[in-house]
C-alpha cells in the first residue's frame, strides 16, 4: 500500500505551500508541479491492474461490449458522455487502459480548477488536497462516471455564480452526459443562472429545518419517487439499501462546521463563500431528507462534495499564523481519516 501512502504525502506536502508567501515564478512553478501531480495521478488511477477496485472488470466488460455493438449508446442512452468518449478513443486505436488514464486525467484536471477557483486562487493547494484525501480513490479508482460527473458540474456551478452562463451551462450539461446524478444540483444551477442574489442566513438555516421535514414526508411518497427511472431501482427493493446514520463522523464534521459558519462566522463571510456554503447545506439538507435510503442519501450528498472540503477549509482565511498552522495539522489528520477509509474500498495496488 506504500504507493498510496505516497500520492497522499506528496499532496499534503504541496498543500503546506499555502502557508508562504509567494512571487510571481514560485506561483508559476507551483501550477506546473500541480499539473505534473495531476498526470501522475491520473497514470497511478487509470493503469491500476484488474484486481485493485471493484468496478474495474465490470467497465471492461462494458467497454467491450460497446465496441461491439457502438448503437448501445443511443438503445441504452445510459450516461452518453462517457460511451461517446470511449467510442472516440477506440476509433484512435487505443486501449481500455489510455481511456481510464484520460477519465482520470480529465476528472483531476477539473479538481485542479475548482481548487484554484473557489477561494480566488487562495489556499488551493490546501483545497485540492482536502478533495483528493477525500475524493481520489473513490471516484477516480471506483465511481469513475460519478466522479468525473461531479468534477465537472462542481466547476459549472463556480461559472453560474460567476453569472458566465454560456460556460456554465455548456459544463453542466457535459457533466449530466456522464452521470445524472448531478442532477441533483439543477434547481440551484437554474436559480442562479438567472440571477445572482444574496444569500440570507435565515434561508441556511431554512434549508436544515426543512431537510428534517422532509425526512418524515419522503419515505411516504416512494412510489411517486419511483416515477424517475434512475432511482427507481434504489426505491423497488432491486438494490439493498439501509439507513444513514446521522451520527457518523463524516456527518457530524460537516453539519458543525456548517452550523458554526452560519451562527457565528455569517455576517464576516463575502457572497462566494456564502454561495459556497449554501452549496454544503445543500448536500446536507439531501442527506438528511434522504437518510432512510443510503444510496440516494449518500449519492445526492456526495455530488455536493467539492463544496464540502470547500468549506472545511474556509475557516482558515479569519486565523492568524499560528492558529493556522495548527488548523492545518487538523485538516491533514482530518484528511487523512478520509483517505484510509477510502482505502478500505481498494486491494493493494498493481499495474
Amino acid at each position: 500500500m506504500i504507493i498510496y501512502v505516497i500520492a497522499f504525502a506528496a499532496s499534503a506536502v504541496m498543500a503546506m505551500t499555502d502557508f508562504f508567501s509567494k512571487g510571481r515564478s514560485v506561483k508559476a512553478i507551483l501550477l506546473l508541479l500541480l499539473a505534473v501531480f495531476c498526470i501522475a495521478y491520473a497514470l497511478l488511477a487509470g493503469l491500476r491492474g484488474g484486481g485493485v477496485d471493484p468496478d474495474y472488470v465490470n467497465y471492461v466488460s462494458w467497454l467491450a461490449r460497446l465496441d461491439r455493438q457502438p448503437s448501445l449508446v443511443f438503445g441504452e442512452f445510459k450516461d452518453p458522455g462517457f460511451q461517446l468518449l470511449y467510442l472516440a478513443v477506440s476509433e484512435l486505436g487505443l486501449g481500455h487502459a489510455f481511456f481510464f488514464v484520460l477519465v482520470a486525467f480529465i476528472s483531476l484536471a477539473f479538481k485542479a480548477y475548482y481548487a484554484r477557483h473557489v477561494f480566488a486562487g487562495r489556499f488551493a493547494m490546501l483545497v485540492f488536497f482536502m478533495i483528493f484525501a477525500r475524493f481520489y480513490i473513490v471516484h477516480d479508482f471506483i465511481q469513475i462516471r460519478v466522479g468525473l460527473a461531479i468534477a465537472i458540474a462542481s466547476c459549472a456551478m463556480i461559472l453560474c455564480y460567476e453569472q458566465r452562463r454560456v460556460a456554465a451551462m455548456m459544463l453542466y450539461l457535459l457533466a449530466a452526459s456522464f452521470h445524472a446524478a448531478v442532477l441533483a444540483m439543477f434547481p440551484l444551477f437554474l436559480i442562479f443562472l438567472i440571477r445572482q442574489f444574496s444569500i440570507p442566513r435565515i434561508l441556511q438555516l431554512g434549508i436544515l429545518a426543512g431537510a428534517f421535514l422532509m425526512l418524515l414526508v419522503l419515505p411516504l411518497a416512494v412510489s411517486h419517487l419511483a416515477a424517475f427511472s434512475r432511482i427507481a431501482p434504489y426505491l423497488s427493493g432491486e438494490y439493498h439499501t439501509t439507513k444513514i446514520s446521522l451520527f457518523s463522523i463524516y456527518f457530524i464534521v460537516r453539519f458543525c462546521f456548517a452550523m458554526f459558519l452560519i451562527v457565528v462566522v455569517y455576517p464576516s463571510l463575502e457572497g462566494g463563500q456564502r454561495f459556497l456554503l449554501l452549496m454544503s447545506v445543500i448536500g446536507l439538507a439531501y442527506q438528511i431528507a434522504f437518510s432512510w435510503n443510503d444510496a440516494l442519501g449518500l449519492r445526492f450528498a456526495e455530488v455536493f462534495g467539492f463544496f464540502d472540503m470547500a468549506m472545511l477549509c474556509l475557516l482558515i482565511k479569519y486565523l492568524d499564523f499560528n492558529s493556522r498552522l495548527l488548523f492545518f495539522l487538523g485538516l491533514v489528520m482530518l484528511g487523512g481519516v478520509f483517505y484510509a477509509s477510502s482505502l478500505k474500498l481498494v486491494n493493494p495496488y498493481v499495474f
